[in-house]
């Protein structure tokens, strides 16, 4: 599975873009069931897809609530931000907090995903460079992650076809 990977930093919010050459119904589904997420993102998943719902990460059970549903295209959550200044016990838009917006678009032969990371400009400006530098790790890693998820399940599916 060929992946093209691009990640570019403008003013207060991050871009990335990967290809997947799996559908996008096959992605869609890696990104919003609480099962498959738990495999490549963070263990025990929790999702309650409509807009308003919580989503949960975690041990820690880090949590979110869902801005975007729109099957099997665009997916967005604001998560309470990994700050020190950020206050779990608020509620996720009432503190410092993160948006993460996936765009999945059709591709011959796969899917381009964008993912929009924002909320950055609301940090304090001491902070900012510390946690774009944190988040990109972060996301970097996790999008490694769901490639090698997606392929394991393609070799899987083949298997059992």
């Amino acid at each position: 599975m060929g992946i093209i990977k691009l990640r570019k930093l403008f003013s207060k919010h991050e871009v990335y873009i990967r290809i997947f050459h799996v559908s996008r119904e096959w992605v869609w589904a890696a990104l919003t069931q609480p099962e498959q997420l738990s495999q490549w993102f963070e263990p025990m998943a929790y999702v309650d897809l409509r807009i308003g719902g919580e989503i949960r990460f975690g041990r820690e059970q880090l949590s979110g609530k869902i801005e975007v549903v729109e099957p099997p295209h665009r997916f967005a959550f604001h998560w309470h931000a990994a700050t020190a200044e950020a206050n779990p016990s608020l509620p996720v838009t009432q503190t410092l907090n993160m948006l993460e917006e996936f765009t999945l678009e059709d591709l011959p032969g796969g899917t381009r995903l964008t993912l929009v990371q924002s909320g950055f400009a609301s940090f304090p400006v001491e902070a900012t460079e510390y946690y774009l530098k944190l988040n990109q790790s972060g996301w970097d890693g996790a999008l490694a992650k769901l490639e090698h998820y997606l392929q394991d399940e393609i070799q899987a599916y083949k298997l059992n076809t």
